[in-house]
């Protein structure tokens, strides 16, 4: 089930694992905001978990609006699933509870955020849980290939991220198996983001024809 999560409560340097309770007001300010966006993001009322990083504010949570984010990657992962980013290991839970995956591979830049949820899954043969830049997979295992991917290792929704998306494409061309999918979090929207800045951009270089 998406939303399980096995972490507790915990502090590190710079990040932090707690809970945190939306009450109504909240969830209903919130999901107005979220249908003037047009992102129907949406939550309800009740407590949840977040990991929350110095300056960074909520990197992720079990929301019902971050599950419906995730829920896509969920039901598409089998074989051998490829995650980049940890965050509070809901997307794991998820994946790991299905028979049709054979192993996952984490790969986690943060040590911090390693040292709060890798102790969780210590037990779990299928999962390995690697400290590593997803833009240079250095620490993954020589050969190693997948049936799935899933990127999520951004913070916030933007159009600059649909860029990036494209370009870890293409840098894991060599990591899949054949047929395997690949899957972004929060893809559409950030793709939607990007080509509404390009409009916006165009606009405002309409009246110089175009061009600086």
């Amino acid at each position: 089930m998406i939303g399980t999560v096995r972490v507790k409560p915990g502090t590190s340097e710079h990040f932090r694992i707690d809970e945190f309770t939306i009450d109504s007001e909240h969830a209903r300010a919130f999901n107005l905001r979220e249908m003037w966006n047009r992102t129907r993001r949406f939550v309800k009322p009740g407590t949840y978990t977040r990991l929350c990083g110095d300056g960074r504010g909520v990197i992720m949570s079990n929301t019902p609006a971050e599950i419906d984010d995730h829920r896509e990657a969920v039901n598409l992962a089998q074989g051998d699933v490829f995650i980049a980013g940890l965050g509070i290991g809901m997307v794991l839970e998820a994946m790991l509870s299905k028979a049709d995956v054979h192993s996952i591979t984490v790969l986690e830049i943060e040590p911090e955020i390693i040292g709060l949820v890798a102790p969780y899954y210590a037990d779990e043969p299928k999962v390995s849980i690697l400290r590593g830049n997803a833009w240079e997979p250095t620490a993954l295992p020589d050969g190693k290939r997948f049936d799935f991917l899933y990127f999520d290792i951004w913070d916030t929704i933007c159009g600059d991220n649909y860029g990036e998306m494209k370009d870890l494409n293409r840098l894991y061309r060599s990591r899949k198996k054949r047929g395997a999918k690949t899957v972004f979090w929060c893809r559409d929207l950030c793709k939607r983001e990007h080509f509404a800045s390009e409009r916006r951009y165009s606009g405002i270089l309409a009246p110089l024809g175009g061009r600086l």
